[in-house]
């Protein structure tokens, strides 16, 4: 669709710098006269590929109507990383587009070239028009691997030194340590606004040759302003774990017992995280351990959510129990070494041991009564371990008391029996006491003890009834029969 000539004359004025801060009717203005621009080209070859540029610069100011009717000036960053291939060509990258490729022609207005030589060496290469509109924050030819908070604007120097330029350009980024969190500064033509920003480049490089290089996010001021380096950045917190390699169960009876790592964070920016996932335990003990639960629930500490924890729990057996907790930290964007492996090891101790009584502490025992000549007695109270092996000493008091086994040893689980036993040949009642002491928690226990010692019983006495009696007794059950008999026939 054409645009009316009237029309393209009536927007023809509006050629003030596209830096200046524009409301909603200034925009739609600077979309018309971009559209009025292309027109007057599209009738020559010569020029389709700078018009096919203008109409994306179009389009994206159409966007930019859309969503603002009030000034847009604002720091624009993106966070998607973008590896720096080892070759020639490297990666093409346009600063307000976002977009990369491997060659100038695949990517629309770019920005800059970072590539490697065959010198196995980081480089960078710039466009050639605008004029003194791209480069890099530079002391002479050096480029500067800047730190955060540094400025970049129109009063600092830019190189546009490439390859050619020999490594002394690039000492700063070709070190022999690995770069870190650096930054480079760059000025850059914004073809939607038709002005030159400042931005820079938060990049991670190897030693020595500037490689294996990562750019970790891009921003620039979209109005041709002063940026500071790390400013409108979005930044993934640092997260701290307390404790930070070992966890250690609290001791205690047999059962379950639980213990936190607890996180905390620092330096969250923007739409910066860090996720925690992937949690697993492993190891010989892994059996012992239950499942591990994060807070938050989506394991995301940012800028919002600035703490949590990692929950966990263990059920204390006979013995103690070992294994390792592995997590994984992913840092968006992303950061050196991201994702990590974040591990701890944890142990669960062996279950305190503890000893109850078969009979209530307190009761008192009675043991079975001795009837003379018998002069001994006997009655078992039993003990149960739980936990761990334990060990019970009974000691009787009062004559004729004793017990064994003393010490009693305890299996987990299995009832052991101590048994008090009293001897003694003179009548009446006797008492004592059984105090009982433990290895374990759950004693001391004592019991009073008692035992009645009696004479034997008289013997019950049958009369004998003699030979005159045993025939007189026969005689008469005789008689009886003859009788019956007798009776029984008549």
């Amino acid at each position: 669709m054409l645009l009316d000539a009237n029309l393209c004359s009536s927007v023809g004025g509006l050629t003030d710098a596209y830096s200046a801060p524009h409301s909603g009717s200034e925009c739609w203005h600077r979309t018309l006269l971009n559209i009025c621009w292309g027109q007057q080209f599209m009738v020559s070859k010569t020029f389709s590929k700078r018009l096919t540029r203008r109409a994306a610069v179009v389009l994206e100011a159409a966007a930019l109507c859309l969503g603002s009717t009030s000034a847009m000036a604002a720091v624009v960053c993106s966070s998607a990383p973008v590896s720096v291939p080892a070759n020639i060509d490297g990666v093409y990258l346009n600063v307000v587009t976002g977009a990369t490729g491997t060659s100038g022609s695949g990517v629309s207005g770019w920005d800059i070239n970072l590539y490697q030589t065959g010198a196995s060496a980081l480089y960078f290469f710039w466009p050639t028009t605008p004029a003194s509109s791209f480069g890099g924050v530079a002391t002479g030819t050096v480029y500067d691997s800047l730190t955060a908070g540094a400025t970049v604007s129109s009063a600092q120097t830019y190189s546009v030194a490439s390859g050619g330029g020999g490594p002394t350009n690039y000492v700063n980024w070709q070190t022999t340590t690995a770069q870190t969190g650096r930054y480079l500064g760059v000025r850059f033509y914004n073809e939607a606004t038709s002005a030159i920003n400042y931005g820079w480049l938060q990049m991670d490089t190897g030693a020595a040759s500037g490689f294996p290089a990562t750019i970790n996010q891009f921003c620039y001021e979209n109005t041709g302003a002063a940026i500071t380096t790390g400013a409108g950045a979005d930044a993934a917190p640092t997260l701290t774990y307390n404790p930070s390699s070992a966890v250690t169960f609290p001791s205690g009876a047999a059962g379950t017992a639980t213990a936190s790592i607890a996180i905390t964070s620092a330096g969250a920016a923007g739409a910066g995280q860090s996720a925690l996932s992937g949690c697993a335990i492993s190891g010989s003990g892994a059996s012992s351990f239950g499942a591990v639960s994060i807070t938050p629930a989506n394991g995301i500490i940012n800028s919002t959510t600035t703490s949590g924890s990692i929950d966990l729990s263990c059920t204390r057996g006979a013995s103690e129990a070992t294994a390792t907790l592995a997590c994984t930290e992913t840092a968006t964007p992303t950061v050196a070494g991201s994702p990590f492996t974040r591990s701890w090891s944890l142990t669960c101790p062996a279950a305190a041991a503890a000893v109850s009584p078969g009979t209530v502490s307190g009761t008192t025992v009675t043991l079975p009564t001795i009837r003379l000549p018998s002069t001994t007695s006997s009655a078992p109270l039993t003990f149960t371990a739980s936990g761990s092996a334990a060990s019970v000493t009974c000691t009787a008091s009062g004559a004729g008391f004793s017990a064994a086994p003393s010490p009693l040893s305890l299996t987990p689980g299995v009832p052991g029996t101590v048994t008090v036993s009293y001897s003694g040949s003179s009548t009446g009642t006797f008492t004592g006491s059984l105090s009982c002491v433990t290895t374990a928690s759950g004693g001391p226990f004592t019991y009073p003890l008692s035992v009645t010692v009696g004479q034997t019983l008289a013997p019950t006495t049958i009369p004998s009834l003699g030979t005159v009696g045993l025939w007189t007794m026969l005689l008469g059950f005789l008689g009886m029969g003859m009788f019956l008999t007798a009776r029984s026939r008549s």
